[in-house]
């Protein structure tokens, strides 16, 4: 623990540590029915821009929900414990998610929250509209990057875009969350 004045030195000497200092964020109150866990939990709304249609399309999103006592959503493939919930392409309603495997190799579609026992298949996500319009507008300003994968809060006062990734994996672990359209758009 540093105080105000430790914090500042501490930065001072370590300037070259390229960190970022961001306000922390809460979920909405909704989707901490779905979550016990201190931690945020997050969309990935990944965007495409390719000059066929007008303006940026949704290619798919998860959410990324962390467990237990996790502070952060990082997935690592369900060894964090944390799970990746998908769902429906148009609605922004999840009908389950991945998580590591009981025997501990692959992944497992479960159906409710381990923890608070929350129904996550037919989970509506609260301002999954307005978040998916925050991507696409977004993008519209980055149009060097052809797909962007948008990684987002829902707050109370709306969707908040944490950051925003030109590289990204695709959905192997449930590629149903994106149309064949978009899986051809995407690699041919």
């Amino acid at each position: 623990m540093l105080s105000v004045d430790g914090l500042y030195d501490w930065f001072a000497e370590n300037s070259h540590a390229g960190l970022i200092i961001q306000e922390r964020l809460f979920n909405h109150p909704n989707i901490s029915l779905c979550n016990r866990s201190p931690g945020l939990c997050t969309l990935r709304v990944n965007t495409f821009l390719d000059g066929k249609k007008p303006g940026p399309s949704l290619l798919f999103y998860i959410m990324k929900i962390p467990v237990g006592g996790n502070v952060t959503d990082n997935f690592s493939m369900g060894t964090s414990g944390n799970l990746i919930a998908f769902g429906d392409h148009d609605s922004g309603v999840l009908r389950g998610a991945r998580a590591l495997h009981p025997s501990g190799a692959g992944l497992a579609t479960i159906r409710s929250h381990p923890d608070s026992g929350h129904d996550i298949d037919g989970y509506a996500i609260p301002m999954w509209h307005e978040a998916v319009e925050l991507a696409r507008h977004a993008h519209v300003f980055f149009r060097e990057f052809g797909t962007l994968g948008w990684d987002m809060a829902v707050t109370e006062r709306g969707p908040v875009i944490l950051e925003a990734n030109p590289w990204w994996d695709p959905p192997l672990y449930a590629p149903q969350i994106m149309t064949r359209e978009n899986w051809q758009r995407i690699f041919g």
